[in-house]
């Protein structure tokens, strides 16, 4: 087993300027708990670059820096389309996403989406033999969910709360120190929520 407990910090520039920008910083620690070490300390970000063509098109391009064994920098971009307040496609890689409206609940809009994402991560871990290692998990995910926030936060991209399930496939398993012992996984699902503040 492993686990993460980490701290996100992020920045976006006035929603309603033609030339905006979106960063992102993560830090925090992924590991099995066993094997603590500098590998174990992780830094991510992101920055984009936001192109208001329209009130209704934005056009957006930038990187991902995810850290991980294989893959170091993923280019991001795409295009946000909101043809209406209650339809959003941001049809946007590593992490597509079409959501539309489905209801308000007191001060928080509730909407449904179908999302896909380049999942996975890195952590350090023990391995049986007692040695240290760091494996990364690489997949895709197709997944489908709720969540919720207030108006406000959800024109921006940003949510609450959100329970989701999905499909994860194209799974693979990577050492740092033993290469011979990468596997390719089968498929699986699954379900994962969360919330914030």
């Amino acid at each position: 087993r492993a686990y993460e407990a980490f701290v996100d910090f992020g920045w976006q520039s006035d929603p309603n300027q033609i030339l905006g920008v979106d960063l992102g910083f993560r830090i925090g620690v992924w590991t099995d708990f066993d094997t603590l070490n500098n590998d174990s300390l992780r830094l991510l970000g992101k920055g984009l670059v936001k192109y208001h063509v329209t009130p209704a098109v934005t056009l957006k391009a930038g990187v991902l820096y995810v850290d991980r064994l294989k893959v170091k920098l993923i280019p991001a971009g795409g295009i946000l389309w909101e043809p209406n307040p209650q339809m959003r496609f941001d049809i946007y890689f590593p992490e597509p996403k079409i959501s539309t409206y489905f209801t308000t609940l007191g001060n928080y809009e509730i909407w449904t989406y179908l999302a896909g994402e380049y999942g996975g991560g890195s952590w350090t871990i023990e391995r049986v033999s007692g040695m240290s290692d760091q494996i990364d998990i690489n997949d895709i995910r197709v997944i489908a969910g709720i969540e919720w926030a207030r108006p406000d936060m959800i024109r921006q991209g940003r949510r609450i709360g959100f329970i989701e399930a999905g499909y994860v496939f194209e799974r693979e398993l990577l050492y740092r120190n033993t290469p011979a012992s990468n596997l390719d996984l089968g498929e699986t699902l699954m379900v994962r929520a969360g919330i914030g503040y």
